[in-house]
């Protein structure tokens, strides 16, 4: 009609949730040396268009990574000098966000 008023249809879809992803380096309780070069990779589920990585040093401040879908199957690589306890955790992206991974504990020491 001329108003583009017309009966109401009813509509419905279902959401699926991102898989949370699973870290796949480092490994959980690996010591490194100072002024090593770390990468930080994960699986990608289906259906990501990015990743966040979130990465602790001993009790400071989360620092947040975030990879679109270009530079997300590459991961992070760090290079880490200060000594200390390490926390990663990565999530995937898309409409909304999947649960954080497992968190990977790891250690920078001489």
């Amino acid at each position: 009609n001329e108003w583009g008023v017309g009966p109401w249809r009813s509509a419905s879809f279902e959401m699926v949730p991102l898989e949370p992803p699973t870290i796949t380096a480092p490994e959980m309780n690996t010591v490194f040396l100072p002024g090593t070069i770390i990468r930080f990779s994960s699986t990608i589920p289906d259906g990501a268009t990015a990743v966040e990585w979130g990465v602790q040093q001993d009790d400071g401040e989360e620092e947040i990574i975030l990879l679109d879908s270009e530079t997300m199957q590459e991961g992070v690589q760090r290079l880490l000098e200060d000594v200390g306890t390490y926390r990663i955790r990565v999530r995937a992206r898309a409409e909304g966000a999947s649960p954080w991974s497992k968190t990977v504990i790891f250690y920078v020491d001489e």
